[in-house]
């Protein structure tokens, strides 16, 4: 049974971008739509049948994703035929939808009901106050972190960050269980990390004692050294490959996918995995508040089953214990405020070390 702790996001450069962001001058005062409010907090007993007939007369529901295209279409398919109503996509990375709402809501440009994207991101935009709460009776479907998660927006699917390994390089019985297991010997000049994983870097020393935890890593690297790659797609495929026999920071569905293909990988979490969340939010001023409410709905019911269908990890309660092992959750609004931080401690100790 899996353990859960804090909140997460995205593990990369975006954090940069977000702060460059969100340093610009302050955004106007906005109208809050009193109708996107009057909708997003209903708790009338006839709230589920009101919300349809409403949406139903709206036609539409606009949604900004990061979902990869495949994703997003299949969601889009299932939503259609069970509503009748069109579910219009617009798809991009995480960081560029962020810049796309921000413009548009600073130019008074509503388009977007509903985003789903990227913890971070979302977080970001919470903090310019351009989301508006979302109450469902549907949230406590999920796991608490996610029906309980104080703010504006709604923890819908995860990415958890596991340790892969070749299995043709490295016996099961031979794989480390703590992170200090990495100082071994045995492990000189096979691991292998991701250039850009400060925040997985932050969560993991945070958890294991800051001053503790980056000892330990200034140590491993000293010791056994560390491979960095750029890219988790050409991270997980060299583990594939064999030319790197174990990683520390790669998406546990990319390497399910690989193992569906035949290729010798297969990944476990020490003693505790890294996970990051991502989400979706209402638009504070969405041009079609109840069709974005009653998606809101499916992703929160129907939508979870299509995503754990698609091998994703849904934060519903029932799609849980899968992994195993305890996951420590990256929290998306202090590593916003510390990014700078976390970013150059990861580059001098890991990407860059000046002593090693």
């Amino acid at each position: 049974m899996r353990r859960y702790s804090a909140f997460c996001s995205t593990l990369g450069a975006a954090v940069a971008i977000i702060a460059i962001t969100l340093s610009l001058s302050a955004l106007p005062a906005m109208a809050q739509s009193a109708a996107v409010v009057a909708i997003a907090t209903y708790k009338g007993a006839d709230r589920d049948q009101k919300i349809l007939e409403a949406a139903k007369k709206e036609g539409m529901v606009s949604l900004y994703t990061s979902l990869e295209n495949a994703d997003a279409t299949k969601i889009k398919a299932v939503f259609e035929k069970k509503y009748g109503i069109r579910l219009e996509l617009w798809r991009a990375g995480s960081d560029t939808i962020l810049n796309r709402v921000m413009t548009e809501t600073r130019a008074n440009h509503y388009s977007v009901d509903v985003l789903e994207t990227n913890g971070m991101e979302l977080e970001a935009l919470q903090q310019e106050k351009m989301l508006q709460a979302f109450q469902s009776p549907y949230l406590a479907g999920l796991i608490p972190e996610a029906a309980n998660r104080p703010g504006d927006w709604i923890p819908t699917r995860m990415h958890l960050y596991c340790v892969a390994y070749n299995t043709n390089a490295i016996k099961k019985e031979d794989l480390p269980k703590t992170y200090k297991d990495l100082l071994n010997p045995m492990w000189k000049g096979k691991i292998g990390i991701e250039a850009t994983n400060y925040a997985w870097f932050a969560t993991v020393v945070q958890a294991l004692g800051e001053k503790d935890g980056l000892q330990l890593f200034k140590d491993i690297v000293r010791t056994n050294g560390i491979s960095v790659r750029k890219g988790h797609n050409l991270l997980v495929n060299m583990v594939a490959s064999g030319e790197v026999p174990m990683a520390l920071t790669v998406n546990s569905q990319a390497v399910g996918k690989l193992k569906k293909t035949g290729a010798p990988v297969d990944c476990f979490f020490l003693e505790f995995g890294v996970g990051m969340m991502n989400g979706m939010a209402l638009h504070r001023n969405a041009p079609h508040p109840n069709a974005a409410a009653l998606f809101m709905d499916f992703m929160l019911t129907d939508g979870q089953t299509v995503l754990h269908d698609l091998g994703r990890e849904a934060t519903a309660k029932k799609y849980q214990g899968a992994a195993g092992g305890k996951i420590v959750m990256v929290d998306s609004a202090g590593l916003l405020n510390q990014s700078g931080k976390w970013e150059k401690l990861y580059q001098d100790i890991i990407v860059a070390p000046k002593n090693p």
